[in-house]
């Protein structure tokens, strides 16, 4: 509500909503390449280099909102929610391709009867 406040005078509602959609396009598009270079770097998942990103931005956007740094804050809350949004995302795509991981792989049983006459 406070961006709406200062860009009141400015901008129209409809100007302040596109202004905030092309932020949160290009945020998002940083917070999906910072998380790639991450997981290329150390190794790891880029699900989890987002949801470390997310909670550590969310994290750092609450310390801000006390010390009353608004600018601070807005920026690193809503990169926090779009960190979130692509790890959901992620998990949401994920879960629709039924991949599994290695451990899920491990864990398969022979059931089918022609691969055990198979096997003897």
């Amino acid at each position: 509500m406070n961006v709406i406040a200062c860009f009141g005078p400015v901008f129209d509602f409809k100007g302040v909503i596109i202004f905030l959609g092309i932020a949160l396009a290009i945020e998002g598009i940083l917070a999906g390449g910072i998380a790639f270079v991450i997981s290329q770097v150390f190794e790891i998942r880029m699900r989890a280099a987002l949801g470390v990103e997310a909670i550590a931005l969310l994290v750092c956007g609450l310390v801000s909102l006390p010390l009353e740094w608004e600018g601070t804050a807005m920026l690193t809350l809503s990169g926090a929610f779009v960190s979130g949004c692509l790890f959901v995302l992620g998990w949401l795509f994920m879960w629709i391709r039924g991949e599994r991981t290695e451990q899920d792989f491990c864990s398969l049983e022979l059931t089918d009867h022609s691969t055990v006459e198979a096997a003897k």
